[in-house]
C-alpha cells in the first residue's frame, strides 16, 4: 500500500470538516487509496450511489 502521510490525512479531514464537496472528497481518497484498495473512480462512485438511492436526487 502507498505510504500515506499525515498531511495526506490532515488535508482530508480538514476537507471534510470545512464542507467540501463530495466529488472533491471522493478524489482525494481516491488519490490516497484508490489503487491500492480497488476503489472505483469518484465520478462512478457518485453515479452507483445515485442509482441506488433515487430519493437522495428528489432532496437534492
Amino acid at each position: 500500500m502507498r505510504d500515506v502521510r499525515r498531511s495526506d490525512i490532515e488535508k482530508l479531514y480538514r476537507a471534510v470538516a470545512d464542507g467540501e464537496p463530495r466529488r472533491e472528497i471522493l478524489q482525494m481518497m481516491h488519490d490516497l487509496f484508490g489503487r491500492d484498495c480497488e476503489l472505483r473512480p469518484p465520478v462512478d462512485e457518485m453515479r452507483l450511489a445515485d442509482r441506488c438511492q433515487p430519493e437522495r436526487r428528489a432532496h437534492g
